[in-house]
């Protein structure tokens, strides 16, 4: 089973997105900020990152290294369409928010790939999930 670990800062955005990808079949950690996230992280250990485009900006210089170092693909979940290139540091895709979570879902699909699903390292992933 793939695990997401979402960052945004609207509840109700991290709610929504948390009832859809899981009746997909994928687990859920939900974080209010990068900050939380990257204090967490390393006992989630996600497939995959969905984060707010602002918030994912707003603290690159950390978050971003610790993704990179954990070898964690990152998604820029934005409120606007941009054509501005991806930023270093992990970012593999860019999608809008919106009602439909077509594109996310394919993106997150695409991004992992042929990753290893529900063991990384051997070691057995812990249940999330969780709301925040």
């Amino acid at each position: 089973m793939t695990c997401v670990a979402l960052i945004d800062a609207n509840r109700n955005i991290r709610e929504f997105c948390r009832r859809e990808l899981v009746r997909d079949g994928y687990e859920l950690a939900l974080f209010r900020t990068p900050q939380e996230a990257a204090a967490r992280i390393r006992d989630v250990l996600p497939d995959i990152v969905v984060v707010d485009a602002d918030a994912f900006a707003s603290d690159a210089g950390t978050f971003a290294p610790l993704l990179e170092t954990l070898s964690i693909p990152v998604i820029l979940h934005d409120a606007a369409p941009s054509d501005a290139p991806l930023p270093g540091g992990g970012p593999v895709a860019r999608v809008v928010k919106s009602g439909d979570l077509g594109p996310l879902k394919h993106a997150i699909g695409r991004a992992v790939g042929s990753r290893r699903r529900g063991t990384r390292g051997g070691q057995p992933r812990a249940r999330v999930d969780r709301r925040e």
